[in-house]
């Protein structure tokens, strides 16, 4: 960017990047309140332990998308690489919406974590890419405040059903892919 260049077309890609951290957000909170309700209905019924599992589980998919994330950032660069972590995302959103017993309960967790952990690495890597040295740290800093963002979303509607707000969480991945497909590839990718 330009030395006299607008902040606003670095908060429009930052905002659209960060969209992934905020969907992060709604994964690491998704167990606090939907497992209590799953055990006050009855629907899915787990032990302790298991609960602790379908927890922990998302924790365990982040671990793994840093192989998957080393070989794709310079091959096909940050941008497609948040855009095509999208459909594991919305695929686990979707087995987790389904869900009707444990097992469906950690593949959608360990999705939902495998993608979630590829976006809080690679929005702000992004956001540097694209931002100017003055606005880098600030910008940069939004990545947090996103998923900040995405826990209270799920805290907020702590008392809406479980599968209706697990069905809310797919639309915060889909609309990154969606704003994304507009944002500009990092500058970094193009040298």
């Amino acid at each position: 960017m330009s030395e006299g260049s607008s902040i606003l077309p670095q908060l429009i890609a930052t905002f659209g990047a960060t969209l992934g951290a905020f969907a992060l957000g709604t994964v690491v909170s998704w167990p606090s309140s939907a497992l209590l309700q799953m055990r006050s209905e009855g629907e899915i019924v787990l032990s302790t332990e298991q609960e602790g599992l379908v927890s922990a589980m998302a924790m365990l998919g982040a671990v793994f998308v840093q192989i998957v994330a080393a070989f794709a950032f310079p091959i096909i660069g940050k941008k497609w690489s948040l855009i095509g972590l999208v459909f594991p995302f919305i695929g686990g959103w979707v087995v987790l919406l389904l869900a009707s017993n444990y097992a469906m309960l950690l593949v959608g967790r360990f999705l939902t974590g495998f993608s979630g952990g590829a976006f809080v690495l690679a929005a702000p890597a992004y956001t540097a890419d694209i931002a100017e040295p003055k606005y880098r740290g600030a910008l940069g800093s939004t990545m947090q405040l996103m998923v900040n963002f995405g826990i209270l979303f799920n805290n907020v509607n702590c008392n809406t059903n479980w599968r209706v707000s697990t069905g809310l969480c797919i639309i915060f991945p889909a609309l990154m892919a969606v704003w994304m497909f507009f944002m500009p590839r990092s500058p970094i990718f193009l040298i």
